[in-house]
């Protein structure tokens, strides 16, 4: 079947209060988080915090834990690291840092609070070419020597007009499923999976799915006023897909509020 359609129980002293509502930001978890570094552990300056899933850390103890050169660009008020050949530079407040003067995409900018910087830990782990990892289980974060590449989700070159993007095809030898949302502040989070002849598989997520997604989103060309057959057309031609198929689904959430869905 073809369908398509388009569319306090108790109150605290003000003195407590007010250096509760100033210790930490609004939205974040201050319960206790462990970082190690090559098997030992971090003893940083101030606590981690978790805010919007994303853990921050005091900017000059983590950067120098690392073993990076730190500095600090008071006008820009941005925060900088240098290790090897590799220079990170994260301004406060912007979702847009630098990694050798690469503009990058985080979700959860660099903040001050109480007076400290504090700076995201993945983006700046894996930024100077590091493995990071989590333990949800006993709240830890991993931090290990990488192949010193830096691995970072690249700015957008085009604002793309999706909220969310999620696609399957299938046909008789192959499978293409793509999942893709574009969050708060440009963030991207993108995860793709081939299958062939049920013996090749690959699966991509972060940087990987979005370096090979990012070019096909943004020549894509579709809206919600499309006929169901002129979008499938455009999706496979961009996908590289002979027109052939068993399944197509596409799910499509636009930022103007309009919404493709077919399912064929």
């Amino acid at each position: 079947m073809k369908r398509i359609s388009l569319l306090g129980v108790f109150i605290l002293p003000l003195a407590v209060f007010v250096m509760f509502f100033f210790a930490v930001p609004a939205d974040v978890s201050a319960d206790e988080i462990t970082v190690y570094f090559e098997g030992e552990e971090l003893h940083l300056t101030e606590e981690p915090f978790i805010q919007e899933g994303r853990t921050l850390v005091p900017m000059r103890a983590f950067f120098e834990a690392l073993g990076a050169e730190v500095s600090w660009e008071h006008d820009t008020r941005t925060a900088i690291g240098v290790r090897n050949d590799i220079t990170v530079c994260i301004p406060i407040g912007s979702v847009h840092p630098t990694v050798n003067g690469e503009k990058a995409v985080i979700d959860v900018p660099a903040q001050i609070v109480n007076d400290r910087t504090y700076i995201p830990l993945r983006f700046v782990g894996q930024s100077l070419g590091d493995d990071v990892s989590w333990d949800e289980e006993t709240r830890s974060i991993y931090i290990t020597l990488g192949d010193g590449k830096p691995k970072f989700d690249p700015a957008p070159t085009k604002i793309l007009p999706y909220k969310k993007f999620d696609l399957e095809i299938e046909s008789d030898y192959r499978e293409l499923e793509v999942e893709f949302e574009q969050k708060r502040y440009g963030a991207y989070y993108a995860e793709v999976e081939f299958e062939v002849d049920d013996e090749i598989e690959i699966e991509l997520e972060g940087s990987a799915a979005l370096n090979y997604l990012l070019p096909i989103l943004e020549e894509l060309d579709i809206n919600a006023h499309m006929s169901g057959q002129q979008i499938m057309e455009r999706v496979l031609d961009a996908f590289d897909w002979e027109w052939y198929y068993e399944d197509f689904e596409l799910e499509v959430e636009f930022f103007d509020k309009t919404y493709i869905d077919i399912d064929i």
